[in-house]
């Protein structure tokens, strides 16, 4: 999710409004939820005071600054905002995309899966390039370095049964 949690976009919007400031947006940077606050046309009692009440202090960080169409604005977090998780193979990929992963894992061909699954060389094909596309990447080995921990699990436990 990259809005702010409700507590925190409440408080920051808050806080804005209270200020008189203007929310431009909010963006997710490295797994962060940050706000883009405007103060109106630069100045330079914009840029040397932040202009929000130091009793707000408690709730966000000040990251950054920066001037968009003639307006001065801060990039702030609220404090206390976690790092968002990214999502794992797991969450992207389909049951049918992981099986076919590791059968690409054991050096089967696209006929070969097709073949074991009774299913069409298209339709492998089809979950591959899917997977391709779900996981940023554009190879074969690429695909099983992504998935190779799951790939393990899978694999031992096929073995078992």
């Amino acid at each position: 999710m990259n809005n702010f949690e409700e507590p925190n976009k409440a408080c920051l919007q808050a806080l804005a409004q209270s200020a008189g400031l203007g929310v431009l947006g909010e963006f997710c940077l490295q797994g962060f939820k940050y706000m883009i606050v405007s103060f109106g046309n630069c100045s330079e009692d914009y840029a040397q005071h932040d202009m929000i009440p130091s009793e707000e202090a408690d709730y966000y960080w000040i990251v950054g600054r920066i001037e968009i169409q003639n307006q001065y604005c801060l990039i702030i977090k609220a404090k206390n905002t976690f790092k968002v998780a990214e999502p794992t193979v797991t969450d992207l990929l389909t049951a049918r995309e992981l099986q076919i992963a590791a059968f690409v894992a054991l050096g089967y061909s696209n006929k070969q899966i097709a073949n074991r699954l009774q299913i069409s060389e298209w339709t492998v094909s089809t979950h591959l390039r899917r997977t391709f596309i779900k996981l940023g990447v554009d190879s074969r080995a690429a695909m099983v370095y992504r998935c190779a921990p799951l790939i393990n699990f899978i694999l031992q436990t096929e073995a078992e049964v």
